[in-house]
């Protein structure tokens, strides 16, 4: 018996042997992990630095560069809004973001290298500033606090980048990529930290004005020099072609043709087939409320700087019959795909709502970037018409819950008619 006790205290005390032998050698695999090299890029691969780098020039927290913007964002841009992806429509707008992860991202707290809170991080302003400044050297212009959308070439969840310059350098290599779209403040970006979108963009040089400055996350770039001034896109100093006829007066509209024939075929069709157009009428309306778009407000549609209210009057351009015994309805045409026909929404710009095909559309009342390539525009209202627009915005409204969000309505509908001009 008691040989046996002495063989299982031999026995106890080996295993025990073992067993701290092999505690040393795993923790011994993990050291790399203690490492503050090592620790640190895993903290900034979940975007709670703001830089790789600071650690190779031995210093602590150093920015990471620029801030910006989706959404992308994106439009055609990947599905969601802005270069997100996650595209809104005419009646629920959306977030931006890229890929569908937008909404203006929640600025993540300020964090030190060891995922602490409190450290200081940089400023929105102070990083779109160091963008600016960090020109990068693969022959791109760069356009801090700006979102870019565009056809995803590369998807920027699965392409991370140190730089925007780093980020440039990826899009120079990609064939068919022609814009860049980079996530670098830690503080603004959060998840999406390090982020590098690649695109293919038309008359980007044209967007990037008209959203350069609108978001707070993003860095984009054009490849190459701009090009000469071209005619427009749309169908600017052709004339109108249709009018509606309203209560206030005449809305002139010059017709998207080359970049959305379908709906201008429909509109052209409804104008000579039923131009009293029974049942037509405006029935949403969404005045531009104080602060649109602007920066210090968060970049979202619940309550930020895109609404509510969201700035266009939408209704219905499909008549319930024709004028002509006889004549059949044209059939509701469907959305139309490519970036000319789904340009960035300036006002005056109609387009079909719900980010689908007609019948229902709206016009704009003011320029909306954070809906990105969502819709099929297919005509704009004569400039100094837009008077008139505003006067019919003048009429009563009331509030109605929609679910996703309280719309604004007219109490009344407002009815009109179509003409051939």
């Amino acid at each position: 018996m008691g040989g046996g006790t002495r063989l299982q205290q031999v026995l106890m005390a080996a295993a025990f042997s073992l067993a701290t032998f092999s505690l040393v050698a795993f923790m011994s695999t993990l050291a790399p992990a203690a490492d503050p090299v090592h620790r640190h890029r895993r903290l900034w691969a979940h975007g709670l630095v703001a830089d790789l780098r600071p650690l190779r020039a031995g210093a602590a927290d150093a920015p990471r560069g620029a801030v910006s913007a989706e959404a992308l964002g994106g439009g055609d841009a990947a599905p969601g809004a802005g270069s997100m992806g996650g595209q809104s429509d005419g009646d629920v707008p959306q977030d931006l973001g890229h890929a569908g992860e937008q909404g203006s991202g929640d600025a993540a707290p300020g964090l030190d290298s060891a995922g602490q809170q409190g450290a200081q991080q940089p400023a929105p302003q102070a990083a779109a500033q160091l963008a600016a400044a960090a020109v990068p050297s693969c022959g791109a212009s760069l356009f801090a606090e700006t979102e870019l959308g565009g056809d995803v070439v590369v998807w920027g969840a699965n392409n991370l980048a140190e730089t925007a310059a780093e980020c440039c350098a990826k899009c120079a290599q990609a064939p068919t990529c022609s814009v860049f779209v980079f996530c670098s403040s830690a503080q603004a970006c959060g998840e999406l930290h390090g982020q590098c979108w690649l695109k293919r963009l038309v008359d980007a040089w044209d967007e990037a004005e008209m959203l350069q400055g609108k978001s707070s996350r993003w860095t984009s770039g054009i490849l190459g020099a701009r090009p000469a001034p071209s005619a427009s896109r749309g169908a600017e100093g052709t004339p109108p072609e249709v009018a509606l006829v309203t209560e206030a007066g005449e809305v002139r509209i010059r017709l998207f043709a080359a970049a959305a024939p379908l709906a201008a075929a429909f509109v052209r069709k409804v104008a000579r087939v039923a131009p009293s157009c029974t049942g037509c009428r405006f029935y949403r309306a969404e005045p531009v409320p104080s602060g649109w778009g602007s920066k210090e407000l968060p970049d979202s549609w619940s309550g930020g700087r895109w609404g509510p209210p969201y700035a266009l009057m939408q209704g219905s351009f499909m008549p319930s019959r024709t004028d002509e015994p006889g004549v059949a309805l044209p059939a509701k045409p469907p959305a139309e795909s490519g970036q000319r026909a789904r340009p960035l929404i300036r006002r005056g710009m109609l387009a079909w709502a719900g980010g689908g095909g007609g019948g229902d559309a709206f016009i704009a009342l003011a320029e909306h970037p954070e809906w990105g390539h969502g819709h099929t525009v297919w005509g704009e209202v004569v400039a100094e018409d837009m008077a008139i627009v505003d006067r019919l915005m003048q009429r009563p409204l009331r509030s109605e819950d929609w679910g996703a969000i309280t719309a604004s309505l007219f109490v009344a509908p407002l009815t009109f008619q179509l003409r051939l001009l």
